[in-house]
């Protein structure tokens, strides 16, 4: 277990802390408890000489029942409340094949060789629970629009990849303070797809055929950036963008900490949802020929 000491000692006195930096000691946590467990029950029924191994079967299972019975509510939470991201780019994904097959055939048909635009998926304060480019097809990728948060964004891997060569590329389009680079900015003007996190209570619930929510609706004065970028835009949002397809996601702030945590089956489940949504501008829509 000398492993997992040593990176809990290397973990522990950084400032800033998540859980996804014990996941590579957590073999080894599954492995510790293991002995643990079994040392522990050894010294329960040291005293017991008939049925030991039955006895101790008995008890473990008694003591790992509850722990499993919580991991799979709350495997069950995270599943149905805080994986619209990743079915919403699953979705994306499906669609930008499905328009650029009908763009493919639509040119065919009229004998025309159209300049293949670039396909933007567009984000702004949503921008760290994208997934990855595996997530996206070839021709399409994504872009930042300006929001709130003031740091330091991602940028996609150089055609070196992470071997030393892209160092003197890298070097230059990142800082080790965490601040804002202007340049890696796109403008609405260029967006295909935008991804926005926004709360149905504030806009209204809405279908895949409607048009997006109208911001002059809105009662609260906190607007999602990317709808009110899409609301400047040229005609306007309700005219340029459509609304295709949205997903339940997770409210923490007027969900009980409880069912938030973890998944508690019945009717009277106390969990408000908020709306993952992706909007695709009207002139990027193919029609059926």
């Amino acid at each position: 277990l000398l492993p997992m000491y040593l990176w809990l000692i290397l973990v522990l006195p950084r400032p800033h802390k998540e859980e996804r930096f014990l996941f590579p000691i957590y073999p080894i946590l599954a492995i510790g408890t293991s002995i643990v467990l079994d040392e522990l029950l050894d010294r329960i029924l040291c005293h017991s000489h008939h049925y030991h191994q039955r006895k101790k079967l008995i008890l473990g299972l008694l003591i790992l029942s509850p722990m499993a019975l919580l991991s799979i509510s709350r495997a069950a939470t995270l599943s149905t409340g805080y994986t619209s991201p990743l079915q919403l780019y699953n979705y994306i994904h499906k669609d930008i094949i499905i328009q650029t097959s009908k763009q493919d055939k639509q040119d065919k048909q009229n004998s025309t060789l159209a300049k293949k635009q670039p396909i933007v998926i567009c984000t702004g304060g949503e921008w760290y629970r994208f997934p990855s480019s595996f997530h996206l097809p070839t021709n399409a990728k994504l872009a930042f629009l300006k929001s709130s948060f003031t740091g330091q964004l991602p940028k996609p891997f150089h055609t070196h990849g992470s071997r030393i060569e892209s160092l003197p590329i890298q070097i230059k389009l990142f800082n080790d303070r965490n601040q804002d680079i202007n340049n890696v900015y796109e403008t609405i003007e260029n967006c295909s797809y935008v991804v926005e996190l926004y709360s149905p209570h504030q806009f209204g619930t809405l279908s895949n055929s409607c048009t997006p929510p109208d911001i002059t609706t809105s009662t609260t004065t906190s607007i999602p950036e990317c709808i009110t970028y899409m609301n400047e835009d040229e005609g306007g949002l309700s005219t340029t963008w459509t609304n295709i397809m949205e997903y339940d996601f997770l409210d923490a702030q007027k969900t009980s900490t409880l069912h938030r945590i973890l998944y508690i089956p019945g009717k009277r489940r106390r969990v408000e949802y908020l709306k993952y949504a992706v909007f695709r501008r009207r002139e990027y829509s193919v029609s059926n020929q």
